[in-house]
């Protein structure tokens, strides 16, 4: 609409100019003051498409606010999804890397072989995933803050892609607190071997056991829903439901 407003009007313009150029050539071509009437007419008639033009470029620019905001968000979008899950998975695959071990070393060991020097290994090098285990939940924290900022954008998960990412979230959860158990257990199984309580530590011990054999069930759940989410579309922009 303001497009045929301004065409109108520049047509307007120009016939106004040829009409004061003529009327300069055969009237007031000696007068001063009619050449000053003339360039003052001039100079307001460039103004105001001056003004026009600038008008223009103001109703443009939310168009263009838009299309930088969609480019931030797409390159936001594709960092979470095609690099930080991955490094995300890298540290929780850490400790269940080292369970895993332990494990088959437990069960592969014979009914009289003692399992105490393998899980004394286990249990020195679980001790250093203290920190591992906190990078899980800073981690997590930090995706879920970047998905409510894409959101703010405009950029909000479709509910088939919400609802693998929650059930992503569940999963990683319990994981997480399987890693934090057995961790806490150790601690606790060394305050009893210090005040040489064996009975205590062996049923200590047990509970390790039992956390490290659900290790398996819980880091393949939580593959599986890894996978799916991240599986859910080959292109980024299908995550996600437009804006909404």
């Amino acid at each position: 609409m303001f497009g045929k407003v301004y065409d109108i009007f520049v047509k307007v313009a120009i016939a106004v100019l040829i009409v004061l150029f003529f009327w300069w050539l055969l009237v007031g071509a000696y007068s001063k003051d009619a050449i000053g009437t003339v360039s003052d007419w001039i100079s307001s008639l460039s103004t105001f498409l001056t003004l026009i033009v600038a008008y223009k470029a103001y109703k443009a620019a939310p168009n263009w606010l838009n299309q930088k905001l969609d480019e931030s968000a797409l390159t936001q979008a594709t960092q979470i999804i095609s690099r930080d899950l991955y490094q995300y998975r890298k540290i929780i695959e850490a400790p269940y890397n080292e369970i895993n071990n332990f494990v088959m070393l437990k069960d592969l060991a014979d009914e009289n072989e003692d399992v105490a020097p393998y899980l004394y290994e286990f249990m020195q090098k679980f001790r250093r995933f203290d920190d591992i285990i906190h990078q899980i939940s800073e981690q997590k924290s930090k995706i879920e803050g970047d998905f409510v900022a894409l959101h703010k954008m405009g950029w909000a998960l479709e509910d088939n892609a919400y609802d693998k990412y929650k059930n992503l979230n569940k999963s990683t959860s319990k994981l997480q607190s399987n890693y934090s158990s057995i961790y806490s257990l150790i601690r606790i199984y060394d305050k009893f071997m210090e005040e040489d309580n064996h009975l205590k530590a062996s049923n200590v011990k047990s509970k390790i056991y039992k956390l490290c054999d659900m290790n398996y069930e819980l880091f393949n759940k939580f593959d599986e829903c890894f996978q799916l989410f991240f599986h859910h579309s080959k292109h980024i922009p299908l995550y996600f439901g437009g804006k909404r």
